[in-house]
């Protein structure tokens, strides 16, 4: 779900260990899914969108495609091309119950965004967005900005996309979704231009911040005389000096 996604700040879209977990019935519907889910979320399921999650190539999992198949549709049926012993999908709460009945296009991209705040060291992921194919990159920055985060409206962004734990990417901006290569999953890294000016943080830039998190070594340290108690940690990046 989106608290799961909102409570994960590493790399990657989401922690797959810490999310909940159901084992369902071959027999059970979608529209009896939703159900459960409703149960168990507190999500209406008039107000739910599915999507199916797939592994890629470069050994990520990413939202592929809505389920928009019929409540009476065996979900082991609709969703058999990813099941390999666990099915992943991520449950999006939609702000009207019309929404979650829109229409899918073959030209749409669902973005993923996360926000890199410098200040606190640290990446939050603010949410999603469906973009076209003809929109450019430009245009995905500002909507994403206006949508996600409105306290910093007219505020320059650096943007770059996530292609897995040890790829980050910078695009041009005047290139369209389709031009980048965007699609369905993928995510995108904002962060505020004044890292440029105002390198005052430990790690000011989201590319820096990733190479840390991917070479990150945690020392902890523990009392002599209690050893089983931990007293503090420190992470350090393994090429430190």
């Amino acid at each position: 779900t989106e608290d799961h996604l909102k409570a994960h700040h590493e790399v990657e879209l989401v922690d797959w260990s810490k999310v909940l977990h159901l084992h369902i019935k071959r027999t059970l519907t979608v529209s009896e899914l939703r159900e459960v889910l409703q149960e168990t979320t507190n999500i209406p399921a008039e107000k739910q969108r599915l999507w199916k999650c797939c592994s890629r190539g470069n050994h990520t999992t990413r939202a592929a495609s809505p389920i928009s198949a019929p409540p009476d549709q065996l979900v082991t049926e609709h969703i058999k091309s990813v099941v390999n012993g666990d099915a992943k999908l991520f449950l999006q709460a939609v702000a009207h119950p019309d929404e979650s009945l829109q229409r899918w296009q073959p030209d749409d991209v669902l973005l993923f965004f996360k926000f890199f705040d410098a200040s606190k060291q640290k990446l939050f992921q603010i949410g999603t967005a469906i973009f076209q194919g003809t929109d450019t990159l430009r245009d995905v920055v500002r909507r994403a900005r206006a949508q996600l985060l409105p306290q910093f409206e007219g505020e320059e962004m650096d943007f770059f996309e996530e292609i897995k734990p040890s790829e980050i990417s910078v695009h041009d901006d005047t290139k369209t979704v389709d031009q980048a290569e965007l699609q369905t999953g993928d995510i995108i890294v904002l962060q505020l231009c004044t890292w440029k000016e105002e390198k005052t943080f430990p790690i000011n830039h989201a590319p820096e911040f990733y190479d840390f998190l991917q070479h990150r070594v945690t020392i902890r340290f523990r009392d002599y005389c209690q050893p089983a108690v931990e007293q503090f940690s420190l992470d350090l990046h393994s090429k430190s000096s």
